[in-house]
C-alpha cells in the first residue's frame, strides 16, 4: 500500500507483512536512497520476534526503529540492565 505524501522526492510504501497493531514498518524510496522505518511498541516477548523478522526483511539496507520497548540497558546508557535490556542487545 502506497502512502500520501507531501514531497514527490520520496515513495512511501506500507509493508503490510510485517505491520500489525504493535508495529508500523514502511519502505521509503527516493532517487538516492531506499530505507526502511519502523514504529513498534512492546507488550510482549513475541514482539522481540516481530523485530527479528523486520531485521531480516529488511537485511542490507538502512533502517531506522523507534521503539517503546521497556527495557533498560547500560548499552544505552541506562544505569541498570533488566531482562528486556539484555534480549533486546
Amino acid at each position: 500500500m502506497r502512502a500520501h505524501t507531501h514531497n514527490d522526492q520520496l515513495d512511501v510504501t506500507l509493508i503490510t507483512q510485517l505491520s500489525n497493531e504493535d508495529c508500523v514498518v514502511v519502505e521509503v524510496r527516493s532517487e538516492a536512497v531506499k530505507l526502511y522505518s519502523v514504529s513498534m511498541s512492546f507488550n510482549s516477548r513475541k514482539d522481540i520476534r516481530q523485530l527479528e523478522k523486520v531485521r531480516d526483511y529488511t537485511k542490507g539496507n538502512g533502517l531506522i526503529i523507534a521503539v517503546d520497548s521497556n527495557a533498560r540497558s547500560k548499552m544505552w546508557h541506562d544505569t541498570v540492565t533488566n531482562q528486556r535490556g539484555k534480549i533486546l542487545e
